[in-house]
């Protein structure tokens, strides 16, 4: 299969072959899923500037699988076999084209004619200026070769402007002429996917939005830290966003700056429940205070020019443009102090975080003018572009909504225990609290990141549907003064500098044809009413499901989407193999000029079953899709059921897939034989049971909530890299790396080894390594031999820090890099990912130790697997 024309279209199926019955999808146990990316950056799709065809009964894009007549103008949908017509879109292609071919005749023409003129009045000022030499003499030589070097020049700019000009209608000639045939790009084999672009002139759309929530409740040093962050990260954000300030403590403080020498604050009572509309009327962001401050505008004006300051109503006094207060902005976040509030020692200090969410989300969406949040339908609001609340929590809500935990220190928090046990330290309030706010900025087009840092847990678990229903980014550390915070947090800010590859307010509907079923999607997304012709599985559900429709607030071009499917067909009534089953991924979303964007991709798949088409159906298998999908369930599985039980239905996948597909004979381990295409299956479910998504030892809910939402987000690259990390070995004797197998065998001390785990990058630096570097270091010999020997091992050492650093760019979160020598304490984080040997006695370090761990071999775990497909005990 060409997995490398899916992997640029932002698709990956697990099975490009589709079961023809419900009862034959047993048999290829693993789900009929894909991995969708929509705003996947790709510069050869093509991209129209023009309305799409759609179809008049199922709502369908025109696509390479639809029929064409041209001799009645009609094309036929591949989902419903409707015939349509084309609409004048068509027919204004032909009459352009024929115009276009008038015209280019005529400027044939004119060109002719324009040179044939430009030759006679070069002759005749060649003339002239002979003349003029002539009469002039050898003095006004010079002067007149610099004014024919003159002109000569602007011959040459007429005719690189033709040339732009040609190639601009050339240009233009390639987007309407797609073929000889007169069909539409559409239908071109190679337009599977497409991108329309429609220009918005009628609304005028709002500026980039951001408005920063900080945490007062801890240190000097942090809060230094989270001030140093925003004022570099400003610096990368466009000149026309606007900016809006909120702090909490045992207050809430919402900084004015309608002012623009003098800033001052609006002060709530942190541990009081405001509703909306109380926030609104405290903050005078009702409409009606909007009108008082149009009218106190018009009467400054014939004030006294002495007067600075004046009323100003609505959100607008609470957000400023950056360009305005850029010079400012330092003075601002500076001027921030710690929670001045003294705390008992057995007490946690009073943290309004959650109130303060809540008179966050108020204002972002007093900006947008939507003042009803109660009553809000799932309809884009006009106008609005971009808004992001960024927070900054360093300790978990104590008063007033939302609390996570009590301020008594004796009061823990939430383990993994309590919530598979729901006992009773389990409290639904926190959760309801932050869904229904999520509820709220997921349909207004918020959205909300959180940045975490603490020692202990602040309530991340709890608050998780703030940023997976907005598509927003979580960081979890142990303190803001650190470069993981920093680097992220800059890398963050990096995205907005590129807004052409970013995309907001976006809505992505799945439709098929009727023998297909969505079942759901496990991803970070907010799910919305299903189309009308929508085909759901009302039975079998996964995930976020009973729909086809999904938003998410902002996407980047790592936002993936996890889409699994089922056959409507019984076994009674099977599919035929040459029939094709279509599916239509349809992304409308908005970029920074306002203009409506909408992606259309459409992939076709044959049914067919093991027993027929064997062959056909493995070609087909793409075991990287396959393992994320299948790890995407397993932590959507872990939610619900206990992780016992999650490992076996691995396992029982794993099983039964491999009797389906192997070739072997019974009772015989020597004769089992797996296809190329699942080669690597078993060794990736293997590292899935050993991945931190399902062993939760020794990991809080905020730590697993970090790990989970970062798998639902990312692409299957970076997916693969969670669930089997990138293992390289650097040696004297090879200058390029070699990828090594996670084995404990792989460990030497003549070599340096990289793992990179997306969250971590550790480098291992062998014992033999090291005291060669430090006999080079402690030795004063000035031999030339030995001045080269230590450049080479300085060298050596460096090539390992320099890849981490090139693999750790760009990506969010930022990772640890994390330097350790064979046999200290951090090299433990290496030995957790390997496999171990056979032997636990192993050579490790300076002296022989032995490994005690309760986890199999990979060795021992596919020779089981062999002996149980193939029948001997």
């Amino acid at each position: 299969m060409d997995f490398l024309k899916q992997s640029q279209e932002g698709l990956r199926f697990s099975w490009n072959t589709f079961p023809n019955s419900s009862e034959k999808s047993k048999e290829f146990v693993v789900p009929v899923g894909c991995l969708y990316t929509p705003n996947k950056i790709n510069p050869e799709i093509p991209i129209l500037p023009l309305i799409p065809f759609k179809c008049k009964v199922c709502n369908m894009v025109l696509n390479p699988y639809c029929a064409i007549d041209e001799s009645s103008n009609n094309w036929t949908c591949g989902f419903c076999y409707q015939r349509n017509k084309f609409p004048e879109r068509k027919i204004r292609q032909e009459q352009e084209q024929e115009q276009e071919q008038e015209q280019d005749q005529e400027q044939k023409q004119k060109q002719k004619q324009e040179k044939e003129k430009e030759e006679k009045e070069k002759e005749q000022e060649q003339e002239q200026e002979q003349e003029k030499e002539k009469e002039n003499g050898e003095e006004d030589l010079f002067l007149v070769k610099e004014i024919l070097l003159e002109k000569e020049e602007g011959y040459k700019m007429k005719e690189k402007t033709r040339k732009i000009y040609q190639d601009q209608n050339k240009t233009q000639k390639e987007i309407f002429q797609a073929n000889k045939i007169n069909k539409t790009i559409e239908m071109l084999s190679s337009s599977t996917t497409i991108e329309y672009i429609l220009t918005n002139n009628d609304s005028q759309m709002s500026d980039p939005c951001f408005l920063f929530l900080i945490d007062l409740c801890c240190s000097k040093k942090e809060l230094d830290s989270v001030k140093a962050a925003i004022i570099k990260g400003t610096e990368q954000l466009p000149l026309n966003s606007q900016i809006a300030l909120v702090t909490c403590g045992a207050n809430i403080a919402v900084y004015d700056f309608s002012n623009k020498y003098n800033t001052k604050t609006y002060q709530l009572y942190g541990s009081r429940t405001l509703d909306f509309d109380q926030i609104q009327e405290l903050l005078f962001l009702n409409p009606r205070f909007e009108e008082d401050s149009e009218s106190s505008d018009t009467e400054s004006e014939n004030d006294s020019e002495n007067e600075t300051e004046r009323f100003v109503g609505g959100a607008n006094k609470y957000f400023r443009a950056l360009s305005e207060i850029k010079t400012t902005i330092p003075e601002i976040f500076q001027d921030l102090q710690p929670e001045y509030w003294p705390v008992e020692h057995d007490l946690r200090s009073k943290n309004s975080f959650g109130n303060a969410t809540k008179v966050a989300i108020t204002l972002m969406a007093s900006k947008f003018r939507l003042f009803n949040l109660m009553d809000l339908a799932e309809k884009i609001p006009k106008g609005i572009l971009s808004g992001r609340v960024i927070s900054f929590l360093s300790g978990p809500p104590t008063v007033g909504g939302g609390i996570i935990v009590d301020r008594k220190k004796s009061n823990f928090f939430l383990s993994h225990n309590d919530l598979e046990k729901k006992s009773s330290k389990l409290d639904v309030k926190p959760f309801n609290y932050y869904n229904n706010l999520a509820n709220i900025i997921s349909m207004i087009g918020i959205t909300f990141d959180l940045f975490a840092c603490s020692y202990d847990q602040v309530g991340c678990y709890q608050m998780q549907p703030l940023v997976s229903k907005s598509g927003g980014h979580l960081l979890i550390g142990e303190q803001f003064a650190s470069d993981e915070f920093s680097k992220s947090f800059d890398s963050f800010l990096k995205n907005f500098t590129k807004y052409e590859n970013l995309k907001f307010n976006s809505i992505v509907e799945v439709n098929t044809t009727p023998e297909l079923q969505i079942m759901g999607t496990i991803s970070n997304c907010y799910a919305l009413d299903r189309s009308k012709n929508a085909k759901i599985d009302e039975k079998e559900i996964i995930g976020t499901g009973k729909t086809n429709r999904w938003k998410i607030n902002y996407l980047d071009p790592q936002t993936t989407l996890a889409i699994y499917f089922s056959i409507a067909n019984k076994k009674n009534n099977p599919l035929p193999n040459n029939k094709l089953g279509l599916i239509q991924f349809k992304t409308m979303s908005i970029d920074l000029n306002g203009n409506q964007r909408i992606r259309i991709t459409t992939s076709a798949h044959n049914y067919s079953s093991f027993k027929t088409d064997q062959k056909k159906c493995i070609l087909g298998f793409d075991q990287e899709a396959a393992t994320v999908l299948i790890s995407r369930m397993a932590v959507w599985k872990r939610e619900t059921e206990k992780n016992g039980h999650v490992v076996r239905w691995i396992d029982r996948s794993t099983i039964n897939l491999c009797k389906n597909v192997a070739q072997y004979k019974k009772k015989d381990i020597h004769s089992f034989n797996l296809p190329s295409a699942f080669l690597q299956f078993p060794l990736y479910m293997y590292h899935l049971r050993r991945s931190p998504f399902l062993d939760k030892f020794g990991k809080s809910p905020d730590q697993s909530t970090f790990l989970k939402l970062n798998l639902l987000r990312q692409n299957i690259s970076n997916s693969m890299k969670m669930i089997i990390p990138l293992f390289q070995s650097y040696s004297l004797n090879n200058i390029s790396p070699t990828v090594e197998k996670l084995e404990m065998n792989s460990i030497k001390s003549d070599n340096i080894l990289l793992l990179d785990t997306f969250f971590h990058i550790l480098i291992h630096n062998g014992s033999g390594i090291i005291t060669r570097n430090n006999n080079h270091n402690n030795n004063n010999n000035n031999n030339n031999e030995v001045i080269k020997d230590s450049q080479i091992v300085n060298n050596f050492i460096e090539k390992p820090i320099h890849d981490a650093k090139l693999f750790s760019k760009n990506r969010f979160p930022y990772p640890k890099i994390i330097q350790c020598k064979e046999g200290s304490s951090q090299s433990r984080i290496l030995l957790s990912k390997l496999s171990p040997n056979e032997n636990t006695n192993l050579q490790y370090g300076s002296e022989q130790k032995s490994t005690l761990t309760d986890l199999c071999t990979f060795e021992f775990f596919f020779d089981y697997l062999k002996r149980v497909v193939v029948g001997k005990k």
